[in-house]
């Protein structure tokens, strides 16, 4: 794991953040764990979590930094993967190969499992027959 592109640090820079700042980049972090070579670029609203760091690696998850009240988190999971924290995609949050969604508010708490998802995810995106 290389670390967050300091832009989406830069990003979250400022008091609209305060409350949500940790969160945010506790899960980050916790995502591009999910194996060694991971990268997330920061692009205009959101930060994308790539399987490595070649030009058009797989997207495995997204993550939207648009505002501070409702920060949105996408994984590439099979569609019959299942979690009670996971929900369909929000409006105008799609993004290609993404399947389930995370929505972190304010005061939420970081699940336990976003580690788990965040390597299955990266498997599917992958192409890995063997999905944890």
């Amino acid at each position: 794991m290389d670390g967050l592109d300091p832009r989406i640090t830069d990003r979250l820079r400022g008091s609209t953040w305060d409350d949500i700042r940790e969160t945010v980049v506790d899960i980050s972090e916790q995502v591009l764990s999910a194996a060694p070579g991971t990268r997330a670029e920061l692009t205009t609203i959101y930060a994308k979590f790539a399987v490595s760091h070649e030009v058009n690696s797989a997207v495995y998850a997204v993550v939207w930094l648009k505002t501070a009240k409702n920060v949105v988190i996408g994984f590439s999971l099979p569609d019959t993967f299942a979690d009670d924290f996971l929900t369909d995609a929000p409006p105008g949050m799609m993004y290609k190969g993404l399947t389930k969604y995370f929505l972190v508010k304010p005061g939420t708490p970081v699940p336990t499992t976003v580690k788990h998802w965040a390597r299955v995810a990266f498997n599917v995106a992958s192409g890995v027959d063997h999905i944890e």
